[in-house]
């Protein structure tokens, strides 16, 4: 069985190649730039009854991002609520960098996986 962090690399590495492989998919997913969100037209996060009636890559990409975002939660931040260096450095070696997004004086509120193995500049937000 494999761990966490291995399943969160296979799922990243396959999310970033089905939207650089299918530009369409963009277009209906991306809100705010190059940042990966599910929403619907009026840029609202998409609930899990709205992803249940995707269909094709549409549902095979929310499902990823849904498996992404549980997993990049589950591994890249500590039980305590602090970014997980070691964690980082598995996936820098797969060409992940983790980086963070929102801080404020207590540290990071959120954090941005990014891939230099991704054309599109896609980053994942977490956290």
């Amino acid at each position: 069985m494999r761990k966490p962090i291995d399943k969160l690399i296979y799922k990243l590495d396959r999310l970033f190649l089905l939207f650089s492989q299918n530009p369409e998919l963009v277009k209906l997913r991306i809100h705010g730039g190059h940042w990966i969100h599910f929403c619907d037209e009026s840029g609202h996060q998409l609930t899990e009854q709205q992803v249940s009636r995707l269909k094709g890559r549409d549902k095979e990409a929310a499902h990823l991002y849904a498996g992404c975002l549980r997993l990049a939660n589950e591994v890249l931040i500590t039980s305590e609520g602090r970014p997980n260096y070691e964690s980082f450095a598995i996936l820098r070696k797969q060409g992940l960098e983790v980086s963070p997004g929102e801080v404020d004086s207590f540290g990071w509120l959120s954090g941005i996986i990014t891939s230099s193995k991704n054309p599109g500049g896609y980053k994942l937000a977490f956290g």
